[in-house]
Order: C-alpha cells, then sequence, then structure tokens
C-alpha cells in the first residue's frame, strides 16, 4: 500500500512537471515569437503614419510582457498643453481599432501594448498602454 502511494506521488510529481515545463516552454516560444516580430517590424522603419506622427520603433520587454511601439510627434511642443479628453477620445479610438483588428487583435492575446510618444526633441509626451481585457 505504501509503495502504491508513493507511486501515486510520483506519478503526480511527474505531471506537475511536465506541465510546469510545457508551459514555461511555450512561453518560450511566444517570447522568441514576439522578438521575431519585432524585429521583422523594425526592419521597415521608421514610418511616417500621418503628418505629424512618426512610427520610431517597437520593442517587446519579456520580463513585463510587453509589446512597446514608441512614436515621434514631429513638433517642438513639451506637450503640457495636450487636453485629457482628446487625448483619452484619441487612445479610445486607436484602442478599438486595435481590439478590432483581426491582424493586430491575436497581440492582445499573448502580451499587453503600450505606445509612447515623444517630442521631435527626444522628450516624452505621453502613453497608452492596454491589454486583452481593456478590449
Amino acid at each position: 500500500m505504501i509503495i502504491i502511494q508513493t507511486y501515486k506521488k510520483l506519478f503526480l510529481l511527474l505531471i506537475v512537471s511536465l506541465c510546469f515545463f510545457s508551459s514555461s516552454a511555450l512561453s518560450d516560444e511566444v517570447d522568441d515569437m514576439l522578438l521575431e516580430i519585432t524585429s521583422e517590424m523594425n526592419s521597415t522603419l521608421p514610418m511616417q503614419v500621418d503628418s505629424i506622427t512618426t512610427w520610431e520603433s517597437s520593442i517587446y520587454l519579456e520580463g513585463e510582457n510587453l509589446f512597446t511601439y514608441i512614436y515621434t510627434i514631429n513638433n517642438k511642443d513639451r506637450g503640457t498643453d495636450y487636453d485629457s479628453s482628446v487625448l483619452k477620445a484619441f487612445f479610445n479610438t486607436v484602442e478599438t481599432k486595435f481590439c478590432t483588428d483581426p491582424d493586430t487583435r491575436f497581440l492582445l492575446g499573448i502580451t499587453d501594448i503600450s505606445m509612447k510618444y515623444f517630442n521631435s526633441n527626444g522628450e516624452y509626451l505621453f502613453k497608452n498602454e492596454f491589454n486583452e481585457n481593456d478590449c
């Protein structure tokens, strides 16, 4: 009886270990995929998004599970006078587009998204962060 219980415990430990290592391996595959996507995107950048916005680069931070887009607003303003209601409306539009476009929606199932904006002097202006729960 003791031998059977020992085997049951060992079997359970083996299953738990396999599950742990499988999820770890899957996580590594997702990280590798996101790093590859980042590299592919960055090979085509910088890219003019609209008349004042340039998409400069993308970064994937594995430890934070955060995919970040870096943009430059082509002006000299520090950004202290940005209207928060206008920014909120803009962020809502960006999130809606990201959440409803099948080409970008899949990312939210595996990572959070951050969009950081800087002025042409390299000074930080604002950011927009969202995840799958915001869709």
